[in-house]
């Protein structure tokens, strides 16, 4: 599930950072609704369908991203072919999204998925910390910085 993270990337100095950029209402609801729509349609996925519906993701990433996006895409779907899973966000909630220069931000969000692996549902939390990036006067995704569990339930179901 995770995408390539350098730990030299700008989430160390963003979030270090005391003050942030001003933000508007608008924008605040365009980082807003791309971080959301991003999570729930990424962490949701089945293995049928899998690399089309992370292909169809494209878009809301920088261009920069993309090539490291599709490796880690094929990376995970590797990794959820071999414990046979798949994964329904069923909510996300935003901890914060700040703008830190006038075309950079940061977010982190916390969801909560269903997730099928080897015919055993748990239900998992997550965080996930987003660096974002405006280009071509649109907010992407630059980069998934960090991917924590938070809390998993049922696992003993899997033991």
């Amino acid at each position: 599930l995770s995408a390539a993270s350098n730990p030299n990337s700008l989430e160390s100095s963003l979030v270090s950072l005391s003050s942030s950029e001003a933000i508007t209402p608008e924008e605040r609801n365009e980082m807003e609704t791309l971080v959301l729509n991003f999570t729930e349609k990424y962490y949701t996925y089945s293995l049928e369908t899998y690399i089309a519906d992370g292909e169809k993701l494209l878009p809301l990433l920088t261009h920069d991203y993309q090539a490291d996006y599709l490796d880690s895409l094929t990376k995970s779907y590797n990794a959820a072919q071999v414990s046979n899973a798949n994964s329904t966000v069923t909510n996300a909630m935003i901890i914060y999204c700040e703008k830190v220069t006038p075309d950079q931000g940061i977010a982190k969000v916390q969801f909560q998925a269903n997730v099928l692996t080897h015919q055993v549902e748990t239900v998992n939390r997550y965080n996930i910390t987003l660096e974002l990036k405006k280009e071509e006067n649109q907010w992407r995704i630059q980069n998934i910085v960090d991917e924590d569990p938070v809390a998993f339930s049922n696992l003993e179901k899997l033991l």
